[in-house]
């Protein structure tokens, strides 16, 4: 399977919410670098993608395929959604945050994902104004300490 096929399954996967197909697609040594406090596994960003699925019913990843060039492709995400369920945020410090029943629409991250041996190494989406978690709980109403 060639790079740009790559990306685009490990795209689908995020759109079309197919964990198990993402998990596939992830190196077993896949980092994620972003806007979390951390870099994070597989399976600590399997994790994260699961919870906000489950609080976000309707969660819709904005996914777009910018390029491939050799083994790095662009994307861009952008989320959107209406917050339905409970938002488990207890390994974040935030406890659990009933649903609000308030949309929201964070702003186009665009990041870089490193594609080796036929899976994504390496997901690295810098932090972005207006996107990740943080923001996302502003435009809910959501009071974070800062």
């Amino acid at each position: 399977m060639d790079n740009r096929t790559v990306a685009e399954n490990y795209l689908r996967a995020f759109q079309t919410k197919d964990w198990n197909l993402l998990d596939s697609m992830m190196a077993d040594d896949f980092v994620f670098r972003g806007p979390v406090p951390e870099p994070q596994s597989a399976q600590q960003y399997l994790g994260l993608t699961r919870t906000m699925d489950a609080a976000f019913s309707d969660l819709d990843y904005g996914v777009e395929l910018l390029s491939v060039d050799g083994n790095v492709a662009t994307a861009a995400f952008q989320l959107s959604g209406t917050h339905d369920g409970e938002l488990d945020g207890r390994n974040m410090g935030l406890g659990v945050i009933p649903p609000t029943g308030n949309r929201f629409t964070a702003a186009r991250q665009v990041g870089e994902l490193t594609i080796e041996g036929g899976k994504v190494s390496e997901a690295n989406f810098p932090p972005t104004e207006g996107a990740g978690l943080m923001a996302i709980l502003g435009q809910l109403g959501i009071p974070v300490r800062g």
